[in-house]
């Protein structure tokens, strides 16, 4: 079947996979009606030509955000699945410095199997068992008796991506591989959203591009220590402003998202000079 091309009555548009119009719909709201991934001064400069990193890019609404903003901005945006890729290209063709590439990217090259679900290609992912404890707390969560109009969104997002497309073997590189490839001397903003791999993403970075790199945002499940792990690495290379926020759900414009606590979702924006946040590390709400 053909993609299905989803308009937000503001004149953009980008396409998505039939049957995943529920996901489609939560990352626009995410990343356009929310703006979730620029808080607590993480920002797309306005001016110049900034380079902005989308790793774990999916449909490339996060680039399309950013070229929003700043339309001259260059955008390298990467994503592993061989059933997304195709339209992340298709939805950032128009823009003029925009560089897609087909990774996986992790600490060192080499080959991953890739888990890819049908009903919902966001959640692509490296880490199945990872990802069905996840389902498992969100199914939880809507028995334990969340309110009507959440427990039927959650309801349906429990019930979606059941249909797994066999694991695919995909290629691993490291970030820092693409940055030489590029010649990057500047990084004005590294989003990172790999389910699961996001530590693995910055563990690929060398100290040569740790110091080119500007602002950080990651989703981070904090499970095994990871958020912890992440921020540590992110003190050590020397950002001073750190936040770690969790994912939140409730309704905004009559849209309810629904984020169970028990998901351990967070957000971690991370500066050099601290603009806009405390320096140090500060967690908030349910940290």
């Amino acid at each position: 079947m053909p993609p299905t091309l989803l308009e937000d009555g503001s004149g953009l548009t980008f396409e998505y996979l039939p049957g995943t119009l529920d996901e489609a719909e939560f990352l626009y709201e995410e990343i356009f009606v929310r703006r979730s991934y620029l808080q607590h001064g993480v920002h797309v400069p306005e001016r110049g030509s900034p380079l902005i990193v989308d790793a774990g890019a999916n449909l490339g609404l996060f680039s399309l955000l950013a070229l929003s903003i700043n339309p001259r901005a260059r955008v390298l945006a990467v994503e592993p699945s061989p059933h997304t890729f195709p339209l992340l290209e298709r939805n950032l063709f128009r823009a003029a410095h925009v560089r897609c590439v087909p990774a996986l990217l992790r600490e060192r090259p080499g080959k991953h199997e890739l888990h890819c679900f049908g009903d919902a290609p966001a959640e692509s992912t490296c880490h199945p068992r990872e990802r069905a404890a996840q389902r498992a707390r969100l199914d939880a969560a809507v028995k334990r008796g969340a309110p009507s109009a959440a427990a039927a969104a959650a309801t349906a997002a429990a019930a979606a991506a059941t249909s797994t497309v066999a694991a695919t073997a995909v290629r691993a590189v490291t970030l820092s591989s693409l940055l030489e490839e590029l010649g990057v001397e500047r990084v004005d903003l590294l989003k990172v959203d790999c389910e699961g791999d996001e530590l693995a993403v910055l563990r690929g970075i060398s100290a040569r591009h740790w110091a080119a790199i500007r602002q950080v945002v990651a989703e981070v499940h904090d499970i095994n220590g990871r958020l912890d792990r992440v921020v540590a690495l992110l003190r050590r290379h020397g950002f001073g402003g750190v936040i770690c926020e969790p994912l939140e759900g409730g309704q905004v414009e009559g849209y309810h998202m629904v984020v169970p606590p028990t998901l351990r979702l967070f957000y971690v924006f991370a500066t050099r000079d601290g603009e806009g946040v405390e320096r140090g590390v500060k967690r908030r709400r349910g940290s």
